[in-house]
């Protein structure tokens, strides 16, 4: 894959990532893998 594209999959990810969800009660998915990822260590 182009690094181009890479980038900007990934700047769409992050984006996405980072955003606020109302379903995890405002909760960002990248903060709730965290704390998943955190509660299994």
């Amino acid at each position: 894959m182009d690094f181009e594209i890479r980038e900007g999959l990934a700047a769409v990810a992050t984006e996405l990532n980072s955003r606020p969800r109302k379903t995890l009660g405002w909760d960002t998915p990248a903060k709730r893998l965290a704390m998943l990822l955190a509660a299994n260590a």
